[in-house]
């Protein structure tokens, strides 16, 4: 199993194993305006900064106990599994209303559908990922907590996979 020292490793691991599911699902990872290649990093804080389309792993929390397990009381935490929560955010540039004047309807709608389907690609690279047991061992400690949507101003719009990892 891995350890808390090993943290921005497993984090590189899991980012690393998501994408490349990701782009084995046939996704086109997030381009950035003026950019050739994907913008993927692990990045800091909890949140994805929003300011560039991106793929992003971030630590969102640490706690005790089993992913997907509660634990309550009075526990030597010592001995005891402790879980890592990341997030991997896929931001797409989306249209907004500016100088061009407002989107057309299609546009709003293509973009809905490509961020829709962005969901479903982060849950099924997820899966893959766990069944590989490519980041822990024998897909012990590995949660699919969920996908869920996140925006911001500016353009920005996408899903946050999150994923529990046991760690000693």
């Amino acid at each position: 199993m891995l350890g808390l020292g090993d943290l921005p490793g497993l984090a590189q691991a899991l980012l690393d194993s998501i994408t490349e599911a990701l782009v084995g699902l046939g996704v086109d990872l997030p381009l950035a305006y003026g950019y050739d290649a994907p913008i993927v990093y692990v990045g800091s804080g909890a949140e994805p900064a929003f300011d560039a389309a991106s793929t992003v792993c971030n630590l969102v929390s640490i706690r005790q106990g089993l992913p997907g397990a509660e634990v309550g009381g009075s526990i030597n935490i010592a001995s005891m599994t402790q879980t890592a929560t990341f997030g991997i955010v896929m931001l797409r540039e989306a249209a907004v209303v500016g100088d061009e004047g407002i989107p057309g309807a299609m546009t709003l709608a293509d973009e809905g559908a490509s961020i829709i389907t962005d969901a479903s690609a982060l849950w099924r690279a997820a899966l893959l990922v766990k069944h590989a047991g490519s980041v822990v061992r024998n897909n012990e400690g590995f949660g699919i907590l969920g996908v869920d949507s996140v925006t911001s101003e500016g353009g920005l719009v996408g899903n946050r996979l999150l994923v529990e990892l046991s760690v000693f």
